[in-house]
Order: structure tokens, then sequence, then C-alpha cells
């Protein structure tokens, strides 16, 4: 209310001050013209005075002045000056001085370049106004030409100073200066009234104004009685409501575009013909990793920096059709966009920038490679055994058969290739099976403590590693427990024991362990092996895929046992990561979430 109140008297004195500096500054102007006016008469009168007063005494002192008498010349203007109340000089055709009323003429200097003297020189009558050093005063001069056959023999100048015309102007100012207050008083008076009543209603559309840029929209303005306030009070009520429609409109338009673009899996950009962002949805952030705040209008090249997105959209803003093409982002693990350029337009038709749509098709480039790979791994792996079989079986039929030894020989060969096509046949279809359950949501899951499942895989393959040299450790935190399905959790612990042994070297040690960790259940396998590169960490888990096809073969695997395993841990709800690099050995680890009423610690 206090604020109110100020900026209303701020107005109000702004309007009052206002008609007030315009009533005073009239007055003064009037005021000023008039003195002017007067002291401009006052100074012609006494021009005209001292003009008479000049001739008169240029007539008495003509004869003077031919007979050289120049004292009875300055006993003539001491007489005239005392009586006329001014100053009277004379002086001889070359400007010298021979009398003047007060001052001595001696002491007096050459006066032939004084306007109004040398004015006078030329047979007419001067007139100046200046300052005289002699008597300090700014005096209004008029010098007559003293004349005989006409011929100039001296001239006559009489003289007043100034403040003696203007001291009778004083009277005049004070006058017209109570005057001028008086008339500014008055007309305040009205103004104040009027500038009151003017100040309240701009302040009440100054205040209604405010709240509609403040979003409060239901606000109404009482119509004032003047017409001129009311039709404005009037059209400022409609635009309210006018505004209020249309802003809900776009609101809800808004909202449901808002909506649209952040549930899109899809990446959506705008871009203005400027490469500025307009806008970004979620998705496209995320895959970017840029903020969704703080881009508007920014260079697009600042945003995101990716340089076959920004050649796209250079493409596509150059382009008057749809432009398509392929867009990878390079990291850890590289991600494939499809993307579509479309040419924006306003509601004129003119062009306002572009349209850009990113699907991620990773998923399929990655399905689609898996799928080639699975194929031409599977064939490869099958067709290894078969071909070895039907090779024997070939050479036995063509006469190995009657070599007792040889045949033996060819037939163990033969049924280790048989022995290796079940496993791989055995896995294939435990793979499936895992899968049909996993999507079946058929994996019953039981509360089991976690040491003893690992207890059973470490008594499994104790022999097998002592007989290789190589050390297996089993650490364990007590009281562990986890939702598994134990036959199936079992095989994924002695596939990862069963690899780390096998590619550990002898003297080597391979560690089974499991803890707590954020919230989760670890289990670990843990080798100082070989190591894998790290190209192939991300593909590891695919079937039929190896490291080292021959090394892997020659051990014995069917180069299906970690994707088992990363069916089995998905199966399970969880997940299974890799750290491992050459000469360095592998960590596998295995990520289950705590059963319901366990907190991790």
């Amino acid at each position: 209310m206090g604020g109110r109140l100020f900026r209303q008297k701020k107005l109000l004195w702004q309007l009052l001050v206002s008609y007030v500096v315009v009533i005073i500054l009239s007055v003064s102007a009037i005021s000023w013209y008039a003195v002017e006016a007067l002291k401009t008469h006052a100074i012609e009168e006494v021009t005209r005075e001292l003009k008479t007063q000049a001739t008169l005494v240029s007539e008495l002192v003509r004869d003077n002045l031919l007979d050289g008498k120049e004292h009875s010349i300055s006993d003539c203007c001491r007489s005239f000056a005392s009586s006329l109340n001014s100053r009277i000089t004379v002086t001889t055709a070359d400007g010298r001085v021979i009398a003047d009323s007060q001052q001595d003429p001696a002491r007096m200097d050459d006066h032939s370049r004084r306007p109004e003297i040398r004015q006078a020189l030329t047979g007419s009558v001067g007139t100046s106004q200046r300052y005289s050093e002699t008597l300090n005063a700014v005096l209004v001069y008029v010098a007559v030409p003293v004349e005989r056959d006409n011929r100039v023999i001296g001239v006559v100048r009489a003289s007043k100073p100034v403040d003696a015309v203007t001291l009778a102007l004083t009277h005049a100012h004070l006058g017209l200066a109570l005057a001028a207050m008086i008339i500014a008083v008055l007309a305040a008076l009205p103004s104040l009234y009027f500038a009151r009543r003017i100040g309240k209603v701009f302040l009440t559309l100054k205040d209604a104004a405010t709240k509609f840029v403040q979003d409060d929209l239901d606000h109404r303005l009482d119509i004032p009685p003047w017409d001129e306030v009311a039709g404005l009070a009037v059209a400022m009520n409609r635009m309210a409501e006018q505004m209020s429609e249309r802003i809900s409109l776009l609101n809800s338009r808004r909202q449901e575009l808002e909506a649209v673009l952040t549930s899109m899996v899809e990446g959506v950009l705008i871009v203005d013909n400027e490469e500025r962002l307009l806008s970004i949805n979620n998705a496209a952030a995320r895959l970017f990793k840029c903020k969704t705040e703080g881009y508007h209008r920014r260079n697009f090249m600042e945003v995101i920096r990716n340089t076959d997105l920004q050649n796209f959209v250079k493409k596509a803003l150059s382009s008057e059709s749809t432009v398509e093409d392929d867009i990878v982002i390079l990291g850890q693990t590289d991600v494939f966009l499809q993307a579509h350029g479309t040419l924006l337009s306003d509601v004129q038709g003119k062009r306002m920038g572009t349209l850009i749509v990113l699907n991620d098709v990773t998923r399929l480039k990655n399905l689609e490679r898996m799928r080639s790979d699975l194929v031409t791994n599977a064939s490869h792996e099958l067709k290894t055994p078969v071909t070895a079989i039907k090779g024997f079986l070939e050479t036995l039929r063509d006469g190995a058969l009657d070599e007792p030894e040889t045949a033996r020989r060819f037939l163990d060969i033969m049924i280790r290739q048989s022995n290796r096509l079940a496993s791989i046949i055995e896995d294939m279809l435990s793979l499936s099976r895992i899968e049909k359950a996993a999507e079946n949501a058929s994996v019953e899951l039981e509360r089991k403590e976690i040491a003893w499942v690992l207890a059973v895989a470490h008594k499994e393959f104790l022999t097998m590693a002592q007989e290789k040299g190589v050390e297996l450790v089993l650490s364990c935190q007590d009281g562990i427990e986890a939702m598994i399905q134990e036959n199936m959790f079992q095989q994924a612990i002695l596939n990862l024991v069963d690899n780390a042994i096998k590619y550990t070297e002898p003297g080597g040690t391979v560690t089974i362990s499991s803890n707590r960790e954020n919230g989760k259940i670890l289990v670990c396998v843990e080798d100082d092996g070989l190591g894998i590169p790290r190209e192939h960490l991300t593909r590891i888990f695919e079937r039929f895929y190896r490291v080292d096809a021959g090394r892997s073969r020659k051990m014995g695997g069917t180069g299906l046992g970690l994707a088992i395993v990363k069916h089995i841990v998905t199966a399970h709800g969880g997940e299974v990561h890799v750290a491992s690099s050459p000469g360095s050995g592998s960590k596998f680890c295995i990520e289950l979430p705590p059963p319901s009423g366990i907190r991790g610690s």
C-alpha cells in the first residue's frame, strides 16, 4: 500500500510540477518581455533626452569653439551638466577633449576612436552604450556634431549611466515578480486538482497493466467517467479477456507438444536458418549427453559436438526436400542413428529452419550383426566336427578299416568330435531353455545362501585346478543370501570358473568371491591369466564369439559358455560385467539384487 501511495504522489507531483513550470515559464517570459520593452523604451527616451541636451549645448559652445575659448566652454559644460543631471563632454574635430563636466580634460585620452564621436564627426548623430573606464560604469552616449559652414568643428557629447535609467524599472520588476507569483499560485490550485484526478486514473491503468503482465488476466478495470480514458479501459479489459483465452490455448498446445516430444523415444531437434538450436527433447539430450536447459538460440555446434550430425544439419538446411543419413556416436559402445531432416516453415510458408528426427537403430544394427555372426559362427562350429567325422568315415570306407590301429585311432577322433557336437547341441538347447524360461518368467527363484553355491563350484574344480598347477581360492562373506534358481545359477558359476582355470597359466590364481556393495550382491570370479583385449569385451557374451578361436576349441570350449552365463544372470534380474586387459587377467562379476527384506551394507 505504501508503495502504491508513493507511486501516486510521484505521478501527481510530476503532473503538478509540469503545469506549474509551464505557468512560471509563461509568466516569466511575459515579464521578461515587458521589462525588456520598458527598458528599451526608457533607454530610447534617455537617448532622445541626451540628444536634445547635446544639441542645446552645441548651439551654446559653437562660437567659443571657433574662438578657442576652452575655459568658457568648460564653465558652460559644468553649468548645464549640473542642471541637466547629465555628463557633458566637448571635443575638437580631431577628437581632443577640451571640456568635460566630471573629469579634467587634460587627463582624458583621445576620443576620436569612440564610436559615437567617430559617427558624429561624419556629420550625423552618434549613439552608443558601453562601459566607461573613466567613470567605471555603463553609460548611454549621444554625440552631436558642431558645424559651421557645413564643416564639423567639434562634437558635443551627452551621457548618462544606464543604472540611472534602470533604477526607475526596479519597482516595475518587483511588481511583475509579485504578479507572477500570485498568478502561479492561483493557477497551481486547479492544476493540483486536475493532476490528482488524472494521476489516479492513470495509476489505476498502470496497476491493471501490471496485473496483466503478472498473468492476473482475471482482473478488470472500472470504467472511468472520461470518454477518452473509458475507451482505453474497455480496450484493456477486452485485451485481457482475449489474452487469457489465447494464453490458455497456447499453454494447452505447448503442454501437448512437450508431452509428445518428451515421451518420444526418437530424438528431436529444431534448428533455425542461422544454425541456432531452438528445441531439443529428452531423448536427443540423452543421446548426445547435453542439457535440456540453457541451449535456446545458442549455436548448434556449441551445444552438440558431433561432426556427423553437424554435417547433416548443414545438409538439411541447404536442401529443399527431406534428407536422410546414418550418424554414428562414437564411444565405449557406438550408437547408430538414422537421421531425417525436414524443412520447417511458418504459416506464411517462409522457411524458418529444419526439423531433425533421430531414430536409435543401434539395437537393430547389433541384432543384425549378431544374427549374421550367429549364423556364420554356428555354421562353422557345427561344420568342423561334422566335416571331421565325415572325412574319417570316408577314409575308413576307402580301406583304412582294414588297418585296426588306424581304424581305432580314427574312431577315437570321431567319438571326440561327436562328443563335441553333442556338447554344442546341448549348450544350444540349454541356452534356448534358459531364454524361454526368462521370457515366460517361469524361473522359480528361492532364497539361498551364496556361500554354499560357491563352495560347490570350488569343490567341483579343485582337482582340475590342482592338476594344472592353479591355486583356486574361495573368499565369501557369511550370511549373504539371494533369490536364485540353484541349478541354473550354479551352472553360470561353473562356466566362469571353468573358463578362468582354462585360461590361467600354471602357478596362477583363480579367486571365487562374494560380498555386498551399494546395496547389491556381487559374485566375482577373478584370475590372473591371459586377459582379454579391450576391443573384445563388448562381444564376449555373444553366442559362438571367441577371442582366440583356435585356442578355445583346443581347450574344448563350445563358444556358448559366456552367453549361457549372461542369460542365466538376466533371468535372475541381475547383470554381469567384465574387467580385463591382456596379461593382467580377467574379473567377471555377477550383480544380483538383494532379496526383499534384506538391506545391503
